[in-house]
């Protein structure tokens, strides 16, 4: 796991876009720090925003026939 302060900012950016960053921010909160819901309550929104998008994406490309 790298920290994000280190690297350039267009990588920052990337990285916030990617579901793993926001999964280990939790995880590493949670376990080192013993953090509650509340102070993880962003981290979680954006899971829950990437996981309905995917959710979303998912659903309209299904096509099943029954005939």
């Amino acid at each position: 796991m790298f920290p994000l302060d280190g690297m350039p900012k267009p990588a920052q950016y990337i990285a916030e876009v990617l579901p793993l960053t926001h999964f280990n921010r939790i995880i590493r909160n949670i376990m080192l720090r013993g953090a509650e819901i509340d102070f993880l309550s962003t981290d979680m929104l954006a899971l829950i925003g990437f996981a309905f998008v995917a959710l979303s994406i998912a659903i309209l490309r299904f096509n099943k026939r029954l005939d």
